[in-house]
């Protein structure tokens, strides 16, 4: 028995959709007509019903793979030349410093069996010498009458005793070492061009001067004597100091002197 055919249904044309980069081959609505006998067509309903959820179309076309652009070089020419360069450079001072290093080797002399070490025994510190005012020369036989000088102008006589080298001037000052290391001839004491007042039992003299005397008496001069003194300026004099060190200072040579008083 034949079953009867359904009329031929058509629907009109619609624009073809694209669903992810890829055109439906099939319309919104189904094209052709629907046979129950030849089965359920993939993608179509009857009655003009829209496709169902997840079917898959009869047929699906693929576009053609884009041309892939030529690889470029993964080092340039320029590179390759600096490399080139670097390696030969490389290889030129490992060169160098392996013949540096063979030509010093051959050059030390071999040791000998029988050499022999010298030992060096360390020297013996020298005793320390105490504080001892040289000898300072004698003033002329007739030096010139001393002057008076002012604070200032001392000053630049401690600052370059070698440049007023026979120059004759009063100073004053104060007795800071006189015994048996200085002598009997000689003391050291801090001196000015002025006289400074007694204060609190104290004078403020501060410039440090080797004083000697060769015709002066000097034998009633002690430790802590202020004294006015007319002096020749005989330069400068070098001393080694208890702890070891040199002291440099202005030497005077002593004419005549006065004790004027004691202070602390």
């Amino acid at each position: 028995m034949t079953m009867p055919q359904p009329p031929y249904q058509q629907y009109p044309q619609q624009p073809q959709p694209w669903v992810d980069g890829y055109q439906q081959p099939y319309p919104q609505g189904p094209q052709q007509p629907y046979y129950p006998q030849s089965g359920y067509v993939p993608g179509y309903q009857p009655s003009g019903q829209f496709p169902l959820a997840g079917s898959v179309p009869t047929q699906r076309g693929l576009p053609p793979a884009p041309p892939q652009p030529p690889r470029k070089p993964r080092f340039g020419l320029l590179a390759r030349i600096g490399m080139i360069i670097g390696a030969a450079v490389l290889i030129v001072i490992v060169a160098s410093v392996a013949s540096a290093a063979k030509s010093s080797r051959s050059s030390t002399p071999p040791s000998t069996a029988g050499s022999t070490t010298t030992t060096y025994a360390a020297p013996t510190p020298a005793a320390v010498a105490p504080t001892v005012a040289p000898s300072v020369p004698a003033a002329p036989a007739k030096p010139a009458p001393a002057k008076a000088i002012t604070a200032r102008d001392w000053a630049k006589i401690a600052k370059s005793p070698d440049a007023h080298v026979g120059e004759s001037i009063v100073v004053y000052g104060q007795v800071k070492q006189f015994d048996a290391a200085t002598g009997t001839d000689g003391f050291r004491a801090n001196v000015d061009g002025v006289k400074h007042p007694v204060s609190y039992g104290y004078a403020d003299y501060e410039t440090n001067t080797v004083l000697a005397s060769a015709s002066a008496d000097l034998s009633d001069l002690v430790e802590g004597d202020l004294f006015r003194a007319e002096v020749v300026v005989s330069g400068s004099v070098s001393y080694e100091t208890t702890l070891g060190g040199t002291m440099t200072a202005p030497q005077l040579s002593i004419t005549k002197i006065t004790t004027i008083g004691t202070a602390k």
